[in-house]
């Protein structure tokens, strides 16, 4: 058990754990059917729970997830989103959670989706898409999780607005790296 905040910050956790085990040793985290105010996934998982591989958020009025809430577990192998109201899924969203083996997106409300959204999840072995207005589809082994990647970022393109983002996502790491080859031309000697 945990006490949240008005924006579902996990502010205490109390729980009755097996002797000599404590939130740290937590690695599977089941929060099914809370009905969340703010419809994200409770924010501080991390500080509490550093180990965690489990997330199950089934039936839980989420509907939005993005980057900052689940790359602070990087170590997450297993996501459960199942029935809930997520309407979008941003490219970027598991840059930081390549261990991910397990996803779990069925019934949902998925119409778009970034256009490399699984690209970094190299581990992927099940991914579960069913029942979503983009989609009804789930991939289960290596070769259908090839092929769903693209079949993905056909039936759920990115909307305007995650074109967009993604853009001026690679326009600001372009202008990075072009300021850093001129800084690096400019340091050298004349000669």
């Amino acid at each position: 058990m945990f006490l949240l905040d008005a924006d579902d910050t996990i502010q205490y956790v109390f729980l009755n754990h097996i002797q000599g085990k404590k939130s740290s040793d937590v690695t599977g985290l089941n929060l099914t059917n809370q009905a969340l105010p703010t419809q994200t996934i409770p924010k501080k998982i991390r500080d509490h729970f550093p180990n965690l591989k489990v997330l199950d958020l089934k039936s839980s009025s989420i509907n939005q997830i993005s980057q900052d809430d689940i790359s602070p577990l990087p170590a997450l192998q297993i996501l459960i989103l199942w029935n809930n109201s997520i309407k979008t899924l941003d490219g970027n969203v598991f840059a930081q959670n390549i261990n991910l083996i397990y996803i779990d997106f069925e019934s949902n409300a998925l119409t778009n989706t970034g256009t490399k959204l699984l690209a970094p999840l190299i581990s992927l072995k099940y991914a579960y898409f069913q029942n979503n207005i983009c989609t009804n589809s789930f991939a289960n082994n290596d070769t259908a999780i090839e092929k769903f990647k693209v079949q993905l970022s056909s039936n759920c393109p990115p909307s305007f607005d995650m074109l967009i983002g993604e853009i001026l996502e690679n326009t600001i790491f372009l202008n990075k790296i072009t300021s850093i080859i001129t800084e690096q031309i400019n340091a050298q000697p004349e000669g």
